[in-house]
């Protein structure tokens, strides 16, 4: 279960303050699929990076798992991230020096998993890559990449998903494939995943929708009310 709870964000610009989240609430069920959607600088993004304790929020509190954010330090929150939350991002991030399955085994060895190997060929596999395993980001398409990433964003097994545009950089037809891909990991493992989009059609392939605008976040079906009221 995910509790947002009168999230602001506010940076500065200079000395001049600049209001980039207002006001958010949210509760979100635990095994839910979930999409926002929005315009660009409309704050998704950064509402993103608070989910996964990148950025802190300068008001409200934010629950995850039962546990409040604001209950840990910089070093407990980096262990929680690493432990129960997935990231998935529209580039790929990927390292180039290393090979797929390297880049794959990064967050096992940053936890000191001892069976790296073993859970990263697994995860090749879960998403049809065993057979690139030792080829550079530079030798795969985008598709490929970014099967790569969604491997590597699940092989802590996380509880939390967060997918920010993940389809941006891809060709429809290969867009379509990794969406499929990824709802068919998140059903299988259970996993919450939060996923900003452009795609309205997209959005409305998941359990829960939101609207962002101007740091907002609405329920789609209260704007949709609003809009019919007017």
């Amino acid at each position: 279960m995910i509790h947002l709870s009168d999230i602001e964000l506010t940076l500065f610009s200079g000395s001049i303050p600049v209001p980039i989240l207002r006001g958010i609430n949210a509760q979100i069920e635990t095994g839910s699929r979930v999409s926002i959607v929005g315009p660009s600088g409309s704050g998704k993004s950064s509402l993103l990076a608070i989910l996964g304790g990148i950025e802190r929020p300068t008001g409200g509190t934010v629950e995850i798992d039962g546990v409040d954010f604001a209950s840990l330090d910089e070093d407990g929150l980096a262990l929680f991230r690493r432990g129960r939350i997935g990231i998935l991002f529209q580039s790929f991030h990927l390292i180039p020096t290393m090979t797929a399955a390297e880049n794959v085994r990064l967050p096992l060895e940053i936890a000191g998993d001892d069976d790296i190997r073993g859970k990263a060929a697994e995860a090749l596999a879960d998403v049809g890559l065993e057979h690139r395993a030792d080829h550079y980001p530079g030798q795969l398409s985008g598709g490929e990449q970014q099967r790569v990433g969604i491997a590597r964003s699940l092989i802590i097994r996380p509880s939390l998903l967060l997918a920010d545009e993940p389809t941006g950089n891809l060709d429809g037809t290969t867009g379509r494939q990794i969406i499929d891909l990824i709802f068919k990991m998140q059903d299988r493992h259970s996993i919450t995943m939060i996923l900003v989009t452009h795609d309205r059609a997209l959005a409305e392939a998941c359990d829960q929708r939101f609207e962002m605008s101007d740091g907002r976040l609405r329920r789609c079906e209260d704007v949709a009310t609003q809009a019919v009221r007017a």
